[in-house]
């Protein structure tokens, strides 16, 4: 459902519902909304148009980002797998990233989105090349399941908050790029 914020009312004609949504994204160029719903789909929710489009998945979905071009839908899974989409053709564009043992529950893109870090249930935080599924990175030392991660502005600092409400800077000052 989308408010008018103006009017303080719900624009009936973009009211959707989908069933248990467990994450939201935005895509960067607000012209689409992407919820993980029920225990295997991805709906994608046109703005303007309100046409619903879907992506049927093996596992739950519990969180998603977009490519910062809004061309590619990132998911991460119950099962600790991460998908990358098409998010026009909405079909999967590579083979899922493992390295997870437990759920993923956030997902960040680098701001040139060719490093995308997750967030595990298995206290542990990966950084990933996004053009060839690499892990570049594992940071192991959490204590908690990790709930989020964040890239900063430029790229160089990575946050990540764990279920204790500890928040950790990683690599500050260090740029996390795949190897040329």
């Amino acid at each position: 459902m989308i408010w008018d914020t103006g009017q303080g009312s719900a624009d009936e004609h973009h009211s959707h519902r989908p069933r248990n949504a467990n994450c939201i994204a935005f895509s960067p160029d607000g012209r689409t909304v992407a919820t993980g719903t029920g225990p295997d789909s991805i709906v994608l929710i046109d703005v303007d148009t309100a046409v619903l489009r879907s992506i049927t998945t093996d596992t739950q979905v519990q969180s998603l980002t977009f490519s910062p071009d809004s061309s590619r839908l990132i998911s991460g899974h119950i099962d600790g797998l991460i998908r990358i989409w098409d998010a026009a053709e909405t079909r999967q564009i590579q083979s899922p990233l493992f390295g997870h043992s437990k759920m993923v529950l956030g997902l960040s893109l680098s701001p040139d989105g060719r490093s995308l870090a997750s967030a595990g249930e298995d206290k542990t935080v990966r950084v990933w090349d996004t053009l060839t599924g690499q892990e570049l990175l594992c940071l192991t030392d959490c204590k908690a399941r990790v709930n989020a991660v964040a890239f900063s502005p430029d790229g160089y600092t990575l946050a990540a908050a764990d279920h204790t409400g500890a928040i950790t800077l990683c690599m500050p000052g260090l740029r996390i790029e795949p190897p040329i």
